[in-house]
């Protein structure tokens, strides 16, 4: 009796031949194969770390470069090409200037030009106003979710844990107008960051105070800036330079040192309108909210994705099949009931 066992040496696995792939079957939709030290490695599908991109953008790209906000005067110089160029000896660009009825506008192109110009107008004593340089402004976002008894010390300090350094922490409140005592303190935040902070890095985080927080952008009572000095539109007292008017009368003094009666109706000091200069009601201020308003909404509108034809035009798709109308002998109703 013969053994039909196989013995270990005796098997072998089959060895089919290896089909060879040609460039037209990668582009064929088939498996393209990889190379890997041994059957069972892991196939990495990312790039390697030494071959990663970098955009690299130059300083004086349009890109990156930022604008300068204008310097408004408001009074023409004397000599006006003579100080022209005197002034433009100092700066490293000349200065573009844009004349109005009753001011010019004085634009440059870097921020050391801007503050050599300013110093140059505040020694000659002009009236003037300005705007901040986007890299002084410090961002402001309001923090919501905390409750209203925390201290703002445990609040800087956690958003210090965080890398987030605020300069400033406000809570509102009501106070009582005539004690000036706190009324009630609002789980409300203002806080003020510093200039050029991460607004994305600020806004990733849910959770100050073991407590999960909501950030929100600051919005202004009034759309439209007024400046408390000049009492005009447009443009912040931090930056205004003019003389003084009061917000209850068109006498040039500060609203701190007006004698107006009670009595006497206030005046406004553009429209001459017997309202005080920030009265929402104004009809100089309603003509630029609706100016503003309007020109937001026409931003919006361009800023929609205007769409795209179909792809297959109407006259390409193929006709309805419809079958002719079936037309029968004119029969009676006798005969079709029969």
């Amino acid at each position: 009796m013969t053994d039909s066992r196989i013995t270990p040496q005796e098997f072998q696995p089959v060895q089919r031949p290896k089909r060879k792939r040609g460039p037209s079957a990668a582009h064929n939709g088939a498996s393209t194969s990889f190379l890997s030290p041994n059957q069972y490695a892991i196939l990495s599908d990312s790039e390697p770390e030494d071959e990663e991109e970098t955009n690299i953008t130059l300083p004086d790209s349009p890109v990156n470069r930022k604008r300068i906000p204008p310097t408004v005067i408001y009074s023409l110089l004397n000599n006006h090409s003579a100080t022209l160029k005197r002034v433009n000896e100092q700066l490293t660009t000349p200065v573009d200037v844009k004349s109005k009825a009753d001011r010019l506008l004085l634009y440059t192109k870097s921020p050391t030009d801007y503050k050599i110009l300013l110093a140059e107008i505040q020694s000659a004593k002009l009236a003037y106003h300005t705007y901040p340089l986007p890299e002084t402004v410090q961002p402001r976002l309001v923090l919501k979710g905390i409750p209203s008894n925390v201290p703002e010390d445990d609040i800087r300090s956690d958003l210090a844990a965080h890398n987030v350094q605020a300069t400033r922490i406000l809570q509102l409140t009501k106070t009582d107008k005539t004690t000036h005592t706190v009324l009630t303190k609002y789980p409300i935040f203002v806080i003020t960051l510093y200039p050029g902070s991460d607004i994305h890095k600020v806004l990733q985080i849910h959770k100050l105070c073991h407590c999960i927080v909501k950030w929100e952008k600051l919005k202004n009572s009034r759309p439209v800036n007024q400046c408390y000095n000049c009492q005009a539109f447009g443009h912040s007292s931090k930056y205004c330079r003019k003389p003084s008017q009061c917000v209850k009368c068109d006498q040039p003094h500060t609203t701190k040192d007006c004698l107006k009666l009670t009595n006497t109706p206030p005046k406004r000091v553009n429209c001459k309108g017997e309202h005080p200069a920030n009265y929402t009601g104004c009809p100089q201020y309603q003509h630029l909210l609706y100016t503003q308003n309007s020109s937001q909404q026409r931003y919006i509108r361009n800023q929609k994705p205007t769409p795209s034809p179909p792809s297959h035009p109407y006259s390409n798709f193929p006709s309805l099949c419809t079958p002719p109308p079936q037309t029968h002998p004119s029969q009676t109703w006798a005969q079709i009931a029969a």
